[in-house]
């Protein structure tokens, strides 16, 4: 979750170092794994949203490291799935 949490908030500080996108770009869309959805967005809504999913892992780590397993996983799980949904039918 550390990990997550820290590639998600560089990626929301410093855009050309977002390793989720970059993972896109340079394995998972040359692979054929993933196909682009090519859509006229504002980045800041996806910069936004990157950084909450950041506060809310991390969060969630916090929650586990103080000794509050339900609330370190509710908050964890909720950023999984929402990633997933975002993923899967562009949400």
């Amino acid at each position: 979750m550390a990990v997550t949490g820290a590639i998600m908030a560089v990626g929301t500080v410093v855009p050309p170092w977002n390793l989720f996108r970059l993972s896109y770009l340079h394995i998972f869309r040359p692979l054929g794994l993933l196909r682009p959805n090519v859509a006229e967005e504002d980045p800041a809504q996806h910069r936004f949203a990157l950084g909450l999913g950041a506060v809310v892992t991390l969060a969630g780590l916090a929650a586990l490291v103080l000794g509050v397993p339900v609330v370190g996983w509710v908050l964890s799980w909720a950023v999984l799935i929402l990633a997933f949904i975002n993923l899967s039918v562009n949400f």
